[in-house]
């Protein structure tokens, strides 16, 4: 998704484009070796705007976040492509190391085997990533990833950086996680496709309100002294969340889809900001303009159902709005023979 708003971006000129690509873009360095023909390998520069994990196969051990995610950033693997117009398509090996890290680093965990949803079963507060760093030689395409169970208990266990080599720290911000209500699949059947929540790592200056401040006491945090807490977000429904939270699976009823990984270096510039007060969204004579124009869903045929507000009705600094919250059904009533035909079985799912 994050690869095609980049490109609507770029056909329409905007600098939003670039923005998108200074904050989740990693570049990737790819060298194609043909493995049939004594040819010079070609090296070309890729970029993703999210990483998808490779888990390894056979070797329990191995299995940990650390060594999934540097496995994933510097790979190898053959297989059959394009090379050039003389040897047309032939085996290749292709090898693929990071030269340029993002601000936010995207990762998709791929749980579409039995193996990948054991791995993640398996986590606890210990084994989660909530802090990670990858040190990468860009000459050599050395990648080595260390992970901790929070922010400072990760910094405190680095060694100096290699000479030659960047190391980039990272906290855990975000985790999208797909629910699979076995109790609710059971009842709605074959049309049911479960839900996606959010675990959102959220900067103090969010939650500093008197109103919240208690209860973000029982919220996790693994920042150290960003004192950033976490909060789930599902639906319109949100609330402080604790670590347990973030990583049990609840019988495999819910697993993590993407992992959002910070800079610390870009949250530490970013520590008591917020961001409003910046550009005003709409202005007073922008409102007008809204109030005045035809109806969007049938601008050419209807008429204005309502009266616009004059002048001296323009809203003004301190005035209270309600704002009517829209569901959407996305599932119709059904119904069942009971004993009176017209009883609904289950109301429309909102």
């Amino acid at each position: 998704r994050l690869d095609k708003e980049e490109q609507e971006f770029s056909l329409q000129g905007k600098r939003t484009g670039n923005m998108i690509q200074d904050i989740f873009c990693m570049r990737q360095r790819q060298l194609t070796t043909c493995l049939t023909h004594d040819l010079p390998g070609k090296e070309q520069t890729i970029s993703t705007f999210q990483l998808e994990l490779k888990y390894a196969s056979g070797v329990q051990e191995k299995n940990i976040f650390s060594s999934i995610l540097s496995s994933s950033l510097q790979t190898s693997s053959e297989l059959k492509a394009w090379f050039d117009e003389n040897v047309k398509y032939q085996p290749v090996r292709q090898e693929r190391c990071p030269i340029r890290l993002p601000t936010v680093l995207v990762t998709y965990t791929g749980l579409d085997d039995q193996t990948r949803v054991d791995f993640w079963n398996c986590m606890d507060a210990t084994s989660f990533p909530f802090a990670i760093s990858v040190t990468y030689d860009v000459e050599t395409g050395n990648t080595c990833v260390e992970q901790g169970q929070s922010l400072p208990s990760l910094t405190s266990k680095l060694d100096a950086t290699p000479t030659g080599s960047q190391r980039d720290v990272y906290l855990l911000t975000g985790v999208v996680s797909y629910v699979n209500d076995k109790d609710e699949a059971e009842e709605i059947g074959k049309s049911y496709e479960g839900h996606l929540i959010s675990h959102v790592n959220v900067p103090k200056s969010y939650y500093s309100s008197e109103e919240l401040t208690g209860t973000m006491e029982q919220a996790g945090d693994t920042s150290g002294a960003l004192g950033m807490k976490w909060m789930t977000f599902n639906d319109f429904a949100i609330s402080a969340c604790s670590l347990e939270e973030i990583y049990k699976t609840y019988d495999e009823q819910k697993s993590p889809v993407l992992l959002f990984f910070t800079k610390v270096s870009y949250l530490e510039d970013m520590d008591g900001q917020k961001l409003d007060g910046g550009v005003q969204v709409l202005d007073q004579e922008k409102f007008v303009q809204l109030c005045n124009a035809p109806p969007i869903h049938a601008i050419s045929t209807s008429t204005q159902t309502f009266i616009p507000l004059s002048s001296l009705e323009k809203p003004q600094k301190g005035d209270l709005f309600a704002l009517d919250a829209e569901f959407v059904a996305y599932s119709a009533p059904e119904k069942m023979i009971l004993s009176d035909p017209d009883d609904w079985a289950r109301t429309s799912r909102l």
